[in-house]
This record gives C-alpha cells, structure tokens and sequence, in this order.
C-alpha cells in the first residue's frame, strides 16, 4: 500500500496542535490547521472512488450487510489530499510575493518584535536553547538548571499562576501570552525537576507545574504576604485547604493561587504541626 505522501505534513500539524492547545478547542484548531495547511478536500467535490481503492474487504462489516459495491461513489474514506484552489485569475509574475490578510499580517509583527525583545533580553541566557517565530507565535526552548529556571520563564511567557502546565516526555509544556502574543515554552529537565522535588518534600502536592510542601507555611507575593498552613483538612475533591495564620477561616490552595499568585515556602526551624485525616 503507498502512503499519502502529505501524511507527513499533515502529522507535523497534528503533533503541533496537540502541544500548543488543549481543551474543547483542540479538535478545532487541528481542523482548521488542516485545513489553513490545503490538507483538507471537499468531499461533495470528489469524483468517483477507483475500485482499486475501495474494495468489499475495504469496508468494516461483514459480509452481505448492505456494504456498497466497489464502484459506489463513497464518502471521504481518511485519505488526505492536499487541495488545489480553482484558478481565479491570471497566475502571479514569478517573484511576486503573495500578502498575508492585514489582521494575519499584523499578528505576524507583534509576534516578530516578541521574538526579537526576548532574543535581546535573554538570548544569551545558559538555560535559553532557542527562540523561534513561529508565524505569529513564539517559541521558547530552555534547557532548566534548576526549578527557578522554569518559575523564571513562567513569568517571562505571561503564563497565569492557575494555567495548567503538562509534560512531553522530558519536557514541560506551557502557555502564556507576552504583549498580547501567544508564547509556548518548551522546558527540558523540568519533569526530573518537579519529580525530585516532590520526593524531598514532606507532604508533596502538585498544582499547575509546581510542587508545594504542604509540611510549611506557604506565603504569598515571594514571602511577603499571608502565610498560609495546612492543617491537614481537604474538600471533597482531594483539594488542600489552608487558613491564614491566627485565623480560622479556610481557603483551597487552588483559590489561592488562583487569587494570590504561586505561593513560596516560609524558611522556618520547624514545620507546624499537621492534624486531621490527610492522606497524601
């Protein structure tokens, strides 16, 4: 059997897509990268399948339940063709550069002076691996040292403390915007990271890309806030809840955050003391 030779192109968009968007948008923007990409064909458009492709064996079920003969004009089985556009006028000069649509086209500059702040800024960085644009994104590819490396680049692409991060084998995968433009940080070590982290901890807990020793007080703004403690109490969902200091009321950590920022480890000479029925 021969490959669709645009299988290819049409994986890298695939691959592409699933890092860069998650959530009930994610079949969307395969399809319309599919189809932005001219990998998509009309089906009502099609002509007649060829019966050397379209076999009975060809169509799941079994036999003499009704599967149409190999000549029957079937719907689009799966196979990807890239489309050709019908021919609207004469064909450009040779050396004509085709314009992108203005909004398209201003997307790509904004992207284009983001790429080039963060290439004069950080460019020369040991964690920084690359910086790329891509169209009217940027890339950033870090090679993480420490876990202050990824907190460091979490702010630098935008990304809100309650955006979700996610692992890609031995890369962490996060999404922020910088001066209104998408930015995609690829972290490498920063899974051993976390997971190393997580086993130092006393009472580990994981939240959005980050890993809290629930054993410590937690302060907010760099340490210079609240100090939040957990007294070993969650909700029904397996969520920590903490209480400021002197104070009876409790919060989540995942309201915290939310609200406050990342939350950062209070240095003291000892960890307060934790009750209740908690089970990490």
């Amino acid at each position: 059997m021969t490959l669709n030779p645009n299988l290819p192109h049409a994986l890298r968009i695939i691959r592409e897509a699933l890092a860069a968007y998650s959530g009930p948008e994610l079949e969307l923007r395969i399809a319309v990268g599919l189809d932005a990409a001219g990998l998509l064909t009309d089906i009502n458009a099609m002509g007649r399948v060829d019966r050397t492709e379209v076999t009975p064996e060809a169509v799941p079920g079994p036999v003499g339940d009704g599967r149409p003969p190999p000549d029957t004009v079937l719907p689009h089985q799966g196979i990807v063709l890239r489309r050709t556009e019908p021919a609207t006028g004469p064909p450009p000069e040779p050396g004509t550069v085709t314009r992108l649509p203005a909004p398209a086209e201003a997307r790509c500059a904004r992207a284009e002076k983001v790429f080039e702040d963060l290439v004069d800024r950080y460019g020369t960085r040991p964690e920084v691996l690359t910086v790329e644009q891509d169209h009217d994104r940027v890339v950033v590819c870090i090679r993480a040292r420490t876990l202050s490396d990824w907190e460091r680049w979490l702010s630098e692409i935008g990304a809100g403390a309650a955006e979700d991060t996610r692992p890609a084998g031995y890369a962490q995968l996060a999404f922020g915007t910088r001066a209104g433009v998408p930015v995609r940080l690829v972290a490498h070590e920063v899974p051993r990271l976390l997971h190393a982290a997580y086993q130092e901890a006393v009472r580990p807990y994981c939240l959005w890309g980050r890993v809290y020793d629930l054993a410590r007080p937690l302060a907010e703004n760099g340490g210079d806030g609240n100090h939040w403690l957990f007294l070993g109490i969650r909700d029904k969902s397996g969520m920590p809840l903490l209480s400021v200091r002197g104070r009876t009321e409790l919060c989540t950590l995942e309201n915290i955050v939310r609200h406050s920022g990342p939350l950062t480890p209070v240095d003291t000479g000892a960890s307060p003391p934790v009750t209740g029925g908690d089970a990490d």
